[in-house]
């Protein structure tokens, strides 16, 4: 037997298949949703989207429906098969590690990714009210690198030739106060590799501080 007694002809693997499958249109459903789409009984369909909760590949959203998660969301990128899955494994790796700064600074936490030209920013919101990690309390962001505190941190330290891509592939204005001069993005770096404080400027002032090892 297969599955639940309730459904004994399918699989366990069919069944997560056909949830994830729910979401083939990239959009935010309802557990009552889910269960009609991947035609299962309600407490299956719960049970089996925790467990894929659980595994950061469906998240929850902040009325409580589900999407598909960040790690998901990366392989159907046009990066190339390894660097999808270097990418996918060290969020993977990186989520509970998020949570458990989150918790132990009561401060929010954030971790970039330099991914080409952009950054990939998480941030793990730490949360007052409850000591659990949810998913809806991780935010993630995709920016130029030059725009942002993370990715100029990044790019501080980086080998000159990743430098050297990312002005090759432009500099484009993010924000008004976005750094567009090669000649400037490099002065900037080597303060950064100085001082080992990163900023950026938006509608809210980032600030990302580098600590030695």
């Amino acid at each position: 037997m297969a599955g639940n007694s309730t459904d004994p002809g399918r699989s366990v693997t069919s069944k997560v298949t056909a949830i994830l499958m729910a979401f083939a249109d990239g959009g935010v459903h309802t557990l009552t949703e889910i269960a009609g789409s991947a035609n299962l009984p309600t407490s299956t369909a719960h049970r089996l989207a925790s467990e894929l909760v659980a595994w950061r590949l469906l998240e929850r959203t902040e009325d409580r429906s589900y999407r598909i998660a960040l790690p998901l969301r990366m392989i159907g990128t046009d990066y190339s098969e390894s660097e999808v899955c270097s990418y996918t494994l060290t969020v993977m790796r990186a989520l509970p590690v998020l949570g458990d700064l989150a918790r132990a600074t009561r401060n929010d936490v954030r971790l970039g990714l330099l991914r080409g030209p952009d950054v990939l920013t998480l941030q793990h919101r730490h949360s007052r009210s409850t000591e659990r990690m949810h998913a809806e309390s991780l935010l993630h962001s995709v920016i130029p690198a030059h725009a942002a505190a993370s990715g100029k941190a990044l790019l501080a330290f980086s080998p000159p030739e990743v430098v050297d891509k990312v002005i090759e592939a432009g500099l484009p204005a993010f924000t008004p106060h976005t750094i567009t001069s090669a000649d400037v993005l490099r002065q900037k770096l080597s303060v950064i590799r100085l001082t080992r404080v990163a900023t950026s400027l938006s509608s809210r002032h980032t600030r990302c501080q580098i600590t030695p090892r």
